[in-house]
């Protein structure tokens, strides 16, 4: 799966999504499942509703639990994104409504086709693509493929030349954060910092012999954006998130972030993230981490206007729902 980014990305290099679309590649996700110790969580790329006059949905959703009760929808009922994303069946998505909707949308990709097409790119700007097998070429002194740059990607190895730490780029090899155990279980993680690392490698590139300084800074941009990863697998794989004493000490930022969250709603943000603030609010909502209070600019909207919004939001998720089921 290809996060958002991909748009992005695509632009980048020159491969029109239209051609994705056409030749059967990819289809569009909207709400990815991830794992966690309570089972699947829905994580939708965009917002359950717009922020209004500065103020997130979630707390006018808060405010709206308070005078509802039990009544009131859970916050990700409303979530259209949620609502496309799981009505979508074996059959040919619908495109035209995922890109005439304007939310925010992954791509769950065919990795042969895409593979070739990023090939065809890739020899149409001058690459030599061989096709040989990895046999095929003399390996150095410690059993690895001999050539300036290596860039590996593949799983751990044990025995023969000692894999370099994760996400680091030492010498003559660089070695991808997707290697690490988190990003296997997290959609779209591995798929992103394969690209995160293209990008900071092409920015950060000097003559391999004289790099050290280049290499130092490369490292720790991976290393930091890795961690950010491992935040996020933490708070979906802990037992307990808010019950965690763990975090202070090995995941500071994710502490920072439950304890801000669970106090006032708000979802603070790090360098290098990898995951948006939607994605940390249903990531947390589905551990069951709440705040304990709304943010009271949310009082500033008339009450009856609050419940004929939150009235409208429903019914627009109702009729996204019925639309996608009859097709």
């Amino acid at each position: 799966m290809a996060r958002p980014d991909h748009m992005r990305f695509h632009a980048e290099i020159g491969l029109p999504l239209e051609a994705l679309i056409k030749s059967g590649t990819a289809q569009p996700v909207l709400a990815p499942r991830f794992p966690s110790a309570s089972g699947p969580i829905s994580v939708p790329f965009a917002p359950v509703a717009a922020p209004h006059e500065g103020v997130e949905f979630h707390h006018f959703w808060l405010r709206h639990r308070a005078i509802a009760g039990d009544e009131a929808s859970d916050l990700f009922d409303l979530s259209p994104a949620i609502a496309l994303d799981h009505s979508v069946g074996a059959g040919a998505p619908l495109w035209d409504a995922v890109l005439k909707g304007g939310l925010a949308f992954g791509l769950r990709l065919e990795r042969g086709r895409y593979a070739g097409a990023l090939l065809q790119l890739a020899q149409r700007a001058g690459a030599l693509v061989d096709a040989g097998k990895a046999g095929d070429h003399a390996p150095d002194e410690h059993g690895d493929l001999a050539g300036d740059l290596v860039i590996e990607c593949g799983p751990e190895r044990s025995g023969g030349g000692a894999q370099a730490e994760a996400g680091a780029w030492s010498n003559g090899r660089l070695t991808l954060p997707c290697t690490l155990p988190c990003t296997s279980t997290l959609p779209g993680a591995e798929w992103q910092v394969c690209v995160n690392a293209a990008r900071r490698f092409v920015g950060l590139s000097a003559p391999l012999a004289n790099s050290a300084n280049e290499q130092r800074e490369y490292t720790r941009l991976a290393q930091q954006e890795a961690q950010r990863i491992a935040d996020m697998d933490a708070l979906l794989q802990e037992s307990d998130p808010l019950a965690s004493h763990t975090f202070a000490s090995t995941h500071p930022a994710l502490a920072r972030k439950l304890a801000l969250f669970a106090a006032c709603g708000r979802i603070p943000t790090e360098d290098f993230e990898v995951f948006t603030p939607p994605e940390w609010l249903a990531a947390m909502w589905g551990r069951g981490v709440r705040p304990r209070r709304y943010d009271r600019m949310a009082n500033r909207m008339p009450q009856q206007q609050l419940i004929e919004w939150l009235a409208s939001l429903k019914r627009q998720r109702d009729a996204l729902t019925r639309a996608r089921e009859t097709v």
